[in-house]
């Protein structure tokens, strides 16, 4: 089973291939402050990522459709439990739409979205950064008004 792995960052793109559990290619495609500078909102990066991950792929002679899936790092969702959620349309009009929290995370869901659409391969993303599995008594801290 060959998986696509994604974890979008605020200054890079990391992804890699995993042939069960063994990684088989790996690249950190990094956006210099230049590069960025141009995008009002994180939101705004998604093609410009897509493109430089399509080309990295091709050029180390992978294609989508020869994976049997691919995992990205969750966004800020609403809370959740953690675990491994399929990406649907829901997911990505929250991620471009309403996302709780504008940060880079939000973009591994989308990509994962847009390189697999069209390919009929299966999309997920993995304990988003919202996971919420505290007890009420965890959520006590001792500060008043807290």
């Amino acid at each position: 089973m060959k998986v696509l792995v994604i974890n979008p960052g605020s200054t890079s793109t990391k992804i890699a291939i995993y042939d069960k559990e063994t990684p088989i290619y790996t690249n950190l495609i990094n956006h210099s402050v230049d590069d960025l500078s141009h995008f009002h909102h994180v939101i705004d990066q998604l093609d410009y990522r897509l493109k430089l991950i399509h080309d990295t792929l091709e050029a180390a002679g992978y294609h989508i459709s020869e994976l049997d899936a691919v995992s990205a790092r969750g966004g800020f969702t609403k809370p959740v439990v953690a675990g491994t959620y399929h990406i649907d349309e829901n997911v990505v009009d929250t991620m471009k739409h309403s996302p709780v929290f504008e940060h880079a995370s939000n973009l591994g869901p989308l990509l994962a979205w847009e390189l697999t659409k069209d390919n009929h391969v299966p999309a997920y993303f993995v304990d988003p950064v919202s996971v919420d599995e505290l007890t009420e008594v965890a959520r006590v801290t001792g500060f008043k008004g807290m």
